[in-house]
């Protein structure tokens, strides 16, 4: 979409709230998470409309200006887009990438992709890192949302604590999470997988 034109509509909304209209309101905009809704809302879609493919056919809708959370990029990618509408937030966004359970061996990395971010001129921004802790053998690491204990084999669901970003502030857990929330934290991919110096595998 060209950027011109969301300046345009964006510009014109102001211009309509500030100076036309009988309150003669000042706003601001927040790319609110909607945390519940994003799933309550995918539901009365379909409702209506049926799954549709690439629109439809998921647990939820991605909440925010976020590009949709099972696309396979790299962060400078997912940068790149989102930038083109964080400026508009005055009153709050974020925008995060998915690093994984590898951090401490990508320093040179990381510092890449933060630096990126600065300039690109993104207010908030954030470093998605995932850890597990199985409760039952103390096993530490990455365990994928939904797979089992890889040392004792418990289940993730009783026993698997994750140490995450989820809803836009660190969780140790999704177990309480609503049901479209647990099933976006399972889409996730990890963005540092996709760059091409990126060290895999468990620090």
């Amino acid at each position: 979409m060209d950027k011109n034109y969301l300046e345009a509509i964006y510009d014109d909304a102001c211009k309509d709230l500030k100076e036309h209209s009988k309150y003669r309101l000042n706003f601001g905009v927040y790319f609110t998470p909607a945390e519940s809704t994003a799933g309550t809302a995918m539901r009365a879609f379909q409702k209506k409309y049926g799954k549709i493919p690439n629109v439809s056919d998921r647990d939820y809708f991605t909440n925010s200006i976020h590009v949709p959370v099972w696309k396979e990029m790299d962060p400078f990618e997912k940068i790149d887009i989102e930038s083109q509408l964080t400026g508009y937030s005055i009153a709050g966004c974020i925008t995060y990438v998915e690093i994984g359970d590898n951090a401490a061996n990508n320093l040179d990395s990381l510092e890449q992709i933060v630096l990126y971010a600065k300039k690109k001129d993104i207010p908030y921004f954030a470093l998605n890192v995932r850890l597990s802790e199985c409760t039952c053998c103390g096993y530490h690491g990455y365990i994928p949302y939904g797979e089992d204990c890889p040392k004792c084999g418990a289940s993730h669901e009783d026993a698997v604590n994750d140490f995450a970003r989820i809803t836009g502030y660190l969780s140790v857990t999704i177990k309480h999470f609503n049901f479209a929330k647990k099933s976006e934290a399972k889409d996730r991919a990890v963005h540092a997988n996709y760059c091409k110096n990126w060290i895999k595998g468990k620090a």
